[in-house]
């Protein structure tokens, strides 16, 4: 994290020549993916896992008991998933002819993020048989951290197979199209960190009055960088990765757990107040607004309406998800270990919002108080 956030301070080339090769590394990996599942599904006749009206409405993962609780929790992911492409707006000034590009932009990611989820979803199922994983999810072996490398083994070795190579061979493939996934996640985290650490902050920034920011927080550099404030970022993610690692109770599937959580959360629920302001904007008719993409007012109440209910209650869930789950656990599993990892949960996905909303109230009320 400081040797990115070291290079993301020296200026916007770097994070554009960073985020190519991830974006490259990305879209390799989604077609080997889906050319693989193809190929085995066309040798051997038939996918894996059955394609059924079970298989699209209930989930192989045991964990997941398929209440509205959970269901409406899973949304957060979905959302995560889909989402992120909206992160790349604080280059908005650095695009070509950005009124006409960057919509385009954003409209074709978005198209080619759901329809390439969707299908490298349904390819996974050509070559992996779910039920299967079953036993791996139980006993903790597979989990958010292990499962694309587990993923991208079992395709290589059925690429293997289908190919006509021996165990030995197949297996020596599925260790390259793991070591592959490897080293692509990786170039992909890090393009994704490139565009974190410097696209939301820069808007902050950017978007408010200077001001507002106490010392040299609100203060950009020769090259437009808010380096100051991306060091202090540094030292506050830093800290609570430190005490997330401290804390948790469940080694390192569960602290990658609760990274995962507490990132989607953050991610998304800025969304909610993103909409509502839009609404605001929107309806205000004192701003000037070239650029309009949504001219229906049923349209923008409906998108606004759509917005908070998904995203609102997919957060919603989420965060009580831990405690839903431990309440339904049988007396005897109800340890002191379990409402630890609970507590921890709970609140890693809730203390960032709440306390940094607090500090925005504070700095808000401070800025009003000097500027009256």
């Amino acid at each position: 994290m400081a040797v990115i956030t070291f290079m993301v301070s020296k200026g916007v080339e770097t994070i554009k020549k960073f985020t190519s090769i991830a974006g490259i590394a990305v879209l390799s990996l989604n077609v080997i993916l889906i050319l693989g599942a193809v190929l085995v599904l066309v040798v051997n006749g038939h996918p894996a896992t059955p394609i059924n009206l079970a298989a699209f409405t209930s989930s192989p993962n045991p964990t997941f008991d398929g209440s509205i609780v959970a269901f409406i929790a899973f949304l957060v992911f979905a959302v995560f998933a889909y989402g992120g492409v909206e992160s790349i707006a604080g280059l908005v000034d650095q695009t070509h002819e950005p009124a006409k590009n960057f919509p385009r932009g954003i409209i074709t990611s978005a198209l080619i993020i759901a329809v390439g989820y969707s299908v490298a979803i349904l390819s996974v199922g050509f070559f992996v048989d779910y039920s299967q994983w079953i036993p791996a999810i139980k006993d903790g072996s597979m989990n958010l951290g292990t499962v694309p490398y587990m993923l991208l083994q079992n395709l290589g070795e059925a690429v293997g197979h289908a190919l006509g190579l021996s165990t030995s061979g197949a297996d020596m493939l599925g260790g390259i199209f793991a070591r592959y996934i490897g080293l692509s996640m990786l170039l992909a985290y890090m393009g994704a960190y490139f565009t974190l650490t410097y696209s939301p902050i820069k808007q902050l920034i950017t978007g408010t009055p200077e001001k507002l920011w106490p010392g040299k927080l609100g203060k950009l550099d020769e090259e437009g960088m808010p380096k100051f404030a991306m060091w202090i970022q540094f030292a506050i993610v830093t800290f609570i990765i430190v005490l997330n690692f401290l804390t948790s109770q469940g080694g390192a599937s569960q602290f990658f757990l609760i990274l995962t959580y507490m990132a989607n959360v953050s991610m998304t629920l800025p969304y909610l107040f993103i909409v509502i302001a839009f609404w605001y904007f929107k309806k205000n008719k004192n701003i000037a607004k070239p650029i309009e993409f949504f001219k229906s007012n049923f349209v923008v109440n409906f998108l606004t309406i759509l917005v908070l209910v998904v995203v609102g209650g997919a957060n919603f869930f989420t965060i009580i998800q831990p405690i839903v789950n431990y309440v339904q656990l049988p007396a005897v599993d109800q340890t002191a270990k379990a409402l630890s990892e609970m507590l921890t949960s709970f609140i890693s996905m809730i203390g960032g919002p709440l306390i940094f909303g607090i500090i925005a109230y504070f700095m808000m009320r401070n800025y009003k108080k000097k500027n009256n």
